[in-house]
């Protein structure tokens, strides 16, 4: 059992909570990102102690089937995530199989802890499924709590060139501290064009994390020939490319989905390694009883957002 000392809140909870995924179940309690406490261990949990404190790794696997024994536990037949199909982390309490706790650098703060269990580790995921960024050129397509965090990343992963594409100029004010060499609105200019004149032939790896068929076709027109496309962004139902274009130039389409244990593992020691903070990814903070104008502000981003994080 563990005492939630801060929660965060991401577009999926928001997507979830909306009904826009078919694996919605109600009632149940939302919250997918987390850190706490450890008040209570159940009979032979041998790795954890009454008051460590901890990051939750909402993906719940098997970890018998074909996949989990690959080490690609985020494709588990039984795959279940906390927050989605078993209690999240939206209240004071949450009871957690303990393969699915992380312990927590000493240097960062509850609410940087929770971020890292989902808006951090799946950019992580993300460049681990495209071989790395080592000298890459980049575009990040979406400059959401996960595109934001993949700049980070791609920049001390030694990314040579990264851009980020979204419609919120503000976005730029928070993804230039994290290392954005370029900003490019699409609502003002031709994202095609503009890449092309920073990179002669076009990125070598651009990320989607949207989820619509216009940015999708974006990501594609702006990877060079024999580039990487990596799709990300939660898409609800089909989407229609022209495959003769990406099959003649040789590029590439891979997708991500979610995080392994083993990557939370990895990355919760590379940000402690680097003593990195991620304090300035939290740019909203709420009670969780006043989490009903949390999520309101979400909805409206009347203001920038990165990420909010909810607090007992």
């Amino acid at each position: 059992m563990v005492r939630i000392r801060s929660a965060g809140l991401c577009a999926s909870d928001i997507h979830y909570m909306d009904g826009r995924y078919k694996y919605a179940i109600e009632p149940i309690i939302p919250g997918h990102e987390g850190s706490g406490v450890i008040e209570e261990l159940g009979r032979n949990v041998d790795y954890f102690n009454v008051g460590d404190e901890v990051i939750i790794d909402y993906v719940w696997s098997c970890g018998r089937c074909k996949y989990c024994l690959e080490g690609r536990d985020n494709l588990c037949k039984n795959v279940k995530c906390y927050g989605f199909e078993m209690n999240g982390t939206f209240a004071e309490y949450i009871i957690v199989d303990s393969r699915n706790l992380v312990l927590k650098p000493k240097h960062i703060s509850f609410d940087e802890a929770a971020i890292l269990g989902c808006a951090v580790v799946t950019p992580y995921h993300a460049i681990k499924n495209v071989g790395g960024v080592m000298n890459k050129s980049i575009a990040i397509v979406g400059l959401g709590g996960v595109g934001i965090h993949l700049v980070l990343l791609s920049k001390l992963m030694g990314a040579k060139i990264v851009i980020g594409i979204d419609v919120d100029e503000r976005k730029y004010a928070f993804a230039r501290r994290y290392g954005l060499d370029h900003f490019i609105n699409p609502l003002i200019e031709d994202p095609v064009k503009r890449v092309r004149e920073i990179t002669t032939d076009g990125v070598d790896i651009s990320f989607e994390f949207v989820g619509s068929l216009e940015t999708i076709k974006t990501a594609v027109e702006i990877t060079r020939p024999g580039g990487t496309i990596l799709i990300g962004g939660l898409i609800h139902g089909s989407v229609s490319l022209n495959l003769e274009s990406i099959l003649s130039l040789e590029k590439r389409i891979l997708t991500t989905m979610d995080h392994t244990h083993k990557d939370l593992i990895e990355i919760t020691e590379f940000i402690n390694a680097r003593e990195i903070r991620l304090s300035n990814s939290i740019t909203h903070k709420f009670k969780l009883d006043d989490i009903h104008k949390a999520i309101e502000l979400f909805k409206q981003r009347s203001e920038p957002i990165v990420r909010i994080v909810l607090n007992p």
